[in-house]
């Protein structure tokens, strides 16, 4: 439940603070659909919006310091955990991309 709330509350701090009377439940929707706008457009997977809230309530958390609390940044960070491996051979340490402790789950788009 406290994480809920505080998403909500970060999630309409990130929209800025003024909206035109939508209920913050809309303004979350609308952002985590952002996210997942920006991150499909910029590295070609659409991450699931359960991943998306969960990462958004760990921005304000330890867990979630570094990340920009803005749609590119968190859209940025999950391209960062999704991408291959570099081109020198080493293997990413085993298990799945995570965000700020969050495992990404979602889809490769083509």
């Amino acid at each position: 439940m406290r994480k809920l709330i505080s998403m909500g509350a970060l999630a309409l701090s990130l929209a800025g603070c003024a909206t035109t009377g939508g209920a913050p439940a809309t303004d979350v929707s609308s952002f985590i659909a952002q996210v997942q706008a920006t991150t499909a457009a910029v590295c070609a997977f659409e991450p699931t919006a359960a991943t998306v809230a969960d990462i958004i309530g760990t921005i304000s958390g330890p867990a979630g310091a570094g990340i920009a609390a803005t749609a590119s940044g968190i859209a940025a960070a999950i391209c960062n955990a999704v991408a291959p491996p570099p081109a020198s051979g080493r293997l990413r340490a085993a298990g799945p991309p995570t965000v700020a402790g969050v495992v990404i789950h979602g889809k490769f788009l083509r």
